[in-house]
């Protein structure tokens, strides 16, 4: 999950060392956008292959039946018990 800090490090070193190893797809989701991209790797490089918000579905290729609704996602932080 992107975080104000994590963005050049999620978007950039992250893809290119999974791309080295092969991984096929890579989910980026983002909190502040509310939106998750799906990329797939085609030919070494990943390529955004859809753009999901909330209302959507996303669904992993290399998954069968892996459904995500991507509200679910974004729901609210459920409130922290006290420390005593």
């Amino acid at each position: 999950m992107l975080t104000e800090g994590s963005v050049t490090y999620d978007k950039r070193t992250k893809l290119l060392g999974y791309a080295r190893i092969g991984v096929t797809e890579y989910w980026v989701v983002s909190p502040d956008e509310g939106s998750v991209e799906r990329l797939v790797l085609r030919r070494g490089k990943y390529v955004v292959e859809e753009v999901l918000m909330p209302g959507d579905v996303v669904t992993a290729s290399r998954f069968a039946g892996l459904e995500v609704p991507v509200a679910k996602l974004f729901t609210p932080e459920a409130p922290r018990k006290s420390k005593r």
